[in-house]
């Protein structure tokens, strides 16, 4: 197992939001590697983003054929599909994970920002810890050393920002895209950063005034940005308004800090 109860019965990491209380448990998943409660609600683990769906099926079927995942916490309303975002534990034998490590782990998610808590403490929304966030990162990064899911193959994470006819194909899904930043345009209302040269086919990043005066904060500012490989992750966008012979230039719309960070290969 990824991590467990320690002996003085402490909760590392994700565990802290995760403590399978509840009666309630996953009895299947959908073929879109979302798991199904027993009282038939459909349920997406906070913090991550499915990134290989059939990963995520076969991991969490694994998971159910040698042990259970239990509710731990569930938002109070659907999305527009009828999903609930919410914590799910793994109890297997004497140990207790979570379900986003493992789905990380196993190369099916990404570790996915807009869902770190602002602060410590904060329980108003179902969203996970900086610790946990940085529990994630690091399975990420394991998993991207073995090469599984969606890390391994042909359209393997992190995706090149020069393969265009790539990142179009991933248009709407969410990914991680690494390369070198050759521009950086400030505007009054938005921050771009260029990935060539040819702002009506190359991919690009766009970020709103506030949260670029966020970014800075963080040192991420357009000095330190310009000419350094960077990796972004987000959902792919292909850009309205703009059409070329090779088709709508792909972009990411970043709102969040840890969307963004320095390459480990610069």
């Amino acid at each position: 197992m990824l991590a467990a109860t320690g002996a003085d019965g402490a909760f590392p990491a994700c565990l802290e939001v995760a403590s399978p209380d509840d009666a309630l448990r996953v009895q299947g998943v959908t073929e879109r590697g979302e798991p199904v409660l027993s009282d038939g609600r459909i349920v997406l683990p906070s913090g991550i983003a499915l990134v290989d769906e059939a990963a995520a099926v076969a991991a969490i079927r694994k998971v159910l054929d040698r042990g259970e995942i239990r509710l731990a916490a569930i938002s109070r309303h659907a999305d527009r599909w009828g999903r609930y975002r919410g914590h799910l534990a793994i109890r297997a034998g004497g140990d207790v994970t979570t379900l986003v490590e493992h789905l990380v782990a196993q190369g099916a998610a990404l570790l996915y920002p807009q869902e770190i808590a602002a602060k410590a403490g904060d329980k108003r929304n179902i969203v996970v810890t900086a610790a946990c966030a940085d529990r994630l990162l690091s399975l990420e990064k394991e998993a991207r050393r073995a090469g599984i899911g969606a890390w391994g193959g042909t359209a393997a994470l992190p995706l090149d920002a020069r393969n265009i006819p790539l990142l179009q194909r991933f248009a709407g899904q969410y990914v991680i895209v690494e390369g070198r930043v050759v521009s950086v345009g400030e505007r009054s209302t938005m921050t771009f950063l260029n990935f060539g040269s040819n702002w009506r086919r190359d991919f690009s990043v766009s970020i709103a005034r506030k949260d670029w005066e966020d970014f800075a904060k963080q040192g991420l500012t357009a000095a330190a940005l310009n000419g350094r490989r960077v990796a972004v992750r987000g959902e792919i966008l292909l850009r309205e308004g703009v059409e070329s012979p090779a088709g709508r230039a792909p972009t990411i719309r970043v709102s969040v800090t840890r969307s963004l960070a320095y390459s480990d290969t610069d």
